[in-house]
């Protein structure tokens, strides 16, 4: 989701509101789930910098995809 967000602004990263929006959630809800994500490794914020979301991909090797019917 952040990933796409950033991509649709030129590669700048979405704000809590705009994922809230998004989502369909409240703001302190996408707050909660990015705190959560981020004590998973999953998300990293930079403190005390807007904007500053970057995901992070775990270092496993792709899962082939099956052909579609």
């Amino acid at each position: 989701m952040i990933e796409r967000l950033a991509a649709k602004r030129g590669g700048i990263a979405p704000s809590v509101r705009e994922v809230a929006v998004e989502m369909n959630l409240h703001p302190s809800r996408i707050a909660q789930l990015a705190a959560t994500t981020a004590a998973k490794g999953r998300l990293v914020r930079e403190p005390r910098v807007a904007r500053a979301w970057r995901v992070v991909r775990p270092d496993a090797p792709a899962k082939p995809r099956r052909p579609r019917s």
